[in-house]
């Protein structure tokens, strides 16, 4: 059956929905882009959380029991449950790579051991948590900035709302509503049997949109930056000093089973 001529409504209204479609399947790809990059940016990142477990649980160790290394991380102002989250997760890993620090008193020992773990985690917090400069494999004249969970969660964020922006101005139900509007007819009979195309639409909509990303299921854990050692040093050796006082013969057996570990 002829249609007739093509008019400028018949090319203006083919533009339109040629633009809708870009706008709905564009943001849509460029979205499952991103979250791929997103994908493989937590996957390097989890690489770093083992070196982070192993620190934990070997100061968590050296402080003896939780109360203690909640006050131990109470000192320097950061929440310390992170933290022991961490340590409790090392399957035991720490003790293959611990070594005790050297000096003449258990209490020398168990001091240095304490400070040096603590800023060998506070080092691994700092990489995790913003990154580091590193030579680019693919280009070794280069430097790339390694995956960091700033990074991911800016990233993961920025995500959301591009997810949130698509599921709102490129709704599937707003190209059917305009494509109906294009055919009187069908308008004409919908005014007179009084029926709408409000509750598909509304389940159109929600069955094609696309879902948040969940930023617990990229597996990351979320921990508060630690203090350089320099700066807490002196804070640190002061309460140190207090916990050895009240229980010395604990840190000398402590020190002593590590030292005949380390000799086996």
């Amino acid at each position: 059956m002829d249609k007739g001529p093509r008019t400028l409504v018949d090319d203006l209204a083919e533009e339109t929905l040629a633009e809708m479609a870009d706008t709905f399947f564009g943001s849509r790809v460029e979205i499952e882009r991103v979250l791929s990059k997103l994908a493989e940016l937590a996957g390097e990142l989890r690489e770093r959380l083992p070196h982070l477990r192993r620190s934990a649980a070997a100061l968590r160790y050296l402080l003896l029991d939780r109360a203690t290394a909640e006050s131990f991380y109470d000192n320097i102002g950061v929440l310390a449950e992170p933290y022991l989250q961490l340590a409790e997760q090392d399957p035991g890993e720490w003790r293959h790579v611990f070594k005790p620090s050297f000096a003449l008193t258990s209490k020398g020992r168990w001091t240095k051991s304490v400070l040096e773990t603590y800023g060998i985690l506070q080092s691994e917090v700092e990489v995790y948590l913003h990154g580091r400069y590193e030579p680019d494999s693919k280009d070794p004249r280069r430097k790339r900035l390694t995956a960091n969970y700033n990074q991911v969660r800016e990233l993961a964020d920025a995500s959301n709302r591009s997810i949130e922006q698509a599921n709102k101005e490129g709704r599937p139900s707003d190209v059917m509503c305009y494509m109906r509007s294009l055919d009187p007819l069908e308008q004409e009979k919908e005014r007179c049997t009084g029926a709408t195309l409000e509750g598909y639409s509304q389940h159109l909509d929600e069955s094609m949109a696309m879902a948040p990303l969940d930023f617990n299921s990229l597996g990351l854990v979320t921990v508060q930056g630690l203090p350089r050692l320099d700066v807490v040093r002196g804070r640190l050796e002061a309460f140190l000093a207090s916990v050895h006082r009240e229980r010395a013969r604990e840190i000398h057996e402590l020190m002593r089973r590590l030292r005949t570990r380390g000799s086996r």
